[in-house]
């Protein structure tokens, strides 16, 4: 029985830490860089995560600003209305957060895109798609959680009567 050597044995100088060359279309790709199609792809889709990011804090500020409001009408007003303005404003500072979280969550992504522009390797490239897939994770669990609130309120609005 021959000897056949390893070639991804330690003692042969494999590492298994080193990224292997990655293939793209059938060919490596030169300097294991992420190709230039790919990367046109994320910088056309970072100007719309951009905008969704900051339309999304500027809610964030709109509702926070309306919530302020409503608090200080609650104390300027009689005594007898003063508890719709405070559930009130409670329901805009929960509209803030829903708006704020996916914003966060996009911002964090434009900033992994353009990191991965300056520096287009598979390693910024994983980065990117991680950011994405903790967005819509995010994003699923609150647009689940606003679901389920809202079944709830309605299943509670029809016994009530």
């Amino acid at each position: 029985m021959s000897q056949l050597k390893n070639p991804y044995s330690v003692a042969n100088g494999f590492n298994p830490h080193d990224r292997l060359p990655v293939e793209f279309n059938g060919r490596l790709s030169p300097d294991n860089r992420v190709p230039d199609s790919i990367m046109q792809l994320l910088e056309k889709t970072r100007g719309w995560i951009l905008f969704f990011a900051l339309l999304g804090f500027l809610m964030t500020a709109l509702f926070v600003f309306v919530s302020a409001f409503m608090v200080f009408g609650g104390f300027i007003s009689s005594t007898s209305g003063s508890g719709f303005f405070f559930f009130s404003s409670v329901a805009y500072v929960l509209a803030a957060v829903v708006f704020a979280i996916p914003s966060h969550f996009l911002w964090q992504l434009n900033y992994w895109i353009e990191r991965a522009s300056l520096q287009p390797t598979w390693r910024e490239l994983e980065e990117v798609v991680r950011a994405q897939r903790v967005f819509w994770q995010v994003s699923g669990i609150l647009a689940a959680s606003i679901i389920s609130l809202l079944l709830g309120l309605m299943t509670f609005a029809a016994f009530a009567m």
